[in-house]
């Protein structure tokens, strides 16, 4: 909720700096909707984006995208406050991150987004101090352990994904995305699969953000599948064995989303709710959940 706060009045400040034709967004990931703080603990993403201008002869129906997006992600064992290491099924770790990327739209309900990473992981994420200062003032709980975190790192690397959508019938589109991420922090490659029923445009619901600056609404009911070849967060880093407490993560995950998409000329509201199977085998819960919240200002 801290940083929360904190990545709202800077949204709210900065908003008459910015061009028109352009967005400013705000998601937060969050599972302690289900009484549950831990796993993939919490995410929040704050979002610029901008519409790239056209040459005036452009013909082909293209429409370009750029943006940055500013994210910090958590992650902690389920038995959180214990310093028995024997007892945990996942690491602390924190990650801060800023991403650079750019967005081609293209008639025919297709596009591709693309973009690069820098980030740090470690006491330089800022995720045990922030955790534990909402814990504490907020939630009126004791503070995390915090033990055997991994370790402070810069990591980088390149993100992609291509998105095409088939209509079904008359306010039904068939969305399927193909995503991979190649940096030092996380590599996989995996692809969504849902069914978009409303008069919301028919594109991703995290993407293409300027498509959806009109009144309309949609449901999203969808599946992903993802192959992780390598997950800092779980692992440690490719290049060095230091950490002082790792375990093997499960390479193979799947999940199901499902949630309401509300557009205005102005703003956007959204929420999801994901179940993830497990990314390692020690976890005690057979699947974990969290609601995905994102409100966007269209400037």
């Amino acid at each position: 909720m801290q940083r929360f706060l904190i990545a709202l009045i800077l949204w709210v400040v900065a908003t008459p700096l910015v061009a028109a034709q352009s967005y400013l967004n705000l998601q937060v990931d969050n599972d302690l909707y289900f009484r549950t703080d831990f796993y993939y603990s919490s995410g929040i993403f704050v979002d610029y984006g901008y519409a790239l201008p056209q040459a005036k002869k452009d013909t082909s129906g293209l429409k370009t995208y750029a943006g940055w997006k500013l994210g910090q992600e958590i992650y902690t064992p389920s038995r959180r406050y214990s310093t028995d290491l024997s007892r945990y099924d996942y690491p602390y770790s924190g990650y801060l991150f800023v991403q650079h990327q750019r967005e081609i739209l293209w008639p025919g309900q297709q596009g591709v987004k693309f973009g690069v990473q820098l980030g740090i992981s470690g006491k330089a994420s800022m995720a045990q101090s922030l955790q534990n200062l909402y814990h504490r003032l907020v939630l009126k709980l004791p503070e995390l352990a915090w033990l055997a975190a991994q370790p402070q790192r810069l990591h980088a690397g390149f993100l992609g994904s291509y998105y095409k959508g088939w209509s079904l019938a008359k306010e039904v589109v068939l969305l399927q995305k193909i995503h991979t991420e190649l940096t030092t922090h996380r590599i996989g490659a995996g692809g969504q699969v849902g069914l978009l029923m409303g008069t919301a445009p028919p594109v991703p619901y995290q993407d293409f953000l300027l498509q959806q600056n009109r009144r309309s609404w949609a449901i999203y009911i969808g599946t992903r599948q993802e192959y992780r070849w390598h997950d800092f967060p779980i692992a440690g880093s490719l290049f060095d064995d230091t950490a002082p407490f790792v375990l093997e993560s499960n390479h193979y995950r799947h999940g199901f989303e499902a949630g309401l998409i509300l557009n205005y000329p102005k703003w956007r509201l959204v929420g999801i709710y994901h179940s993830n199977s497990k990314d390692v085998d020690s976890q005690r819960l057979r699947r974990h959940k969290y609601l995905n919240l994102t409100i966007t200002r269209f400037l």
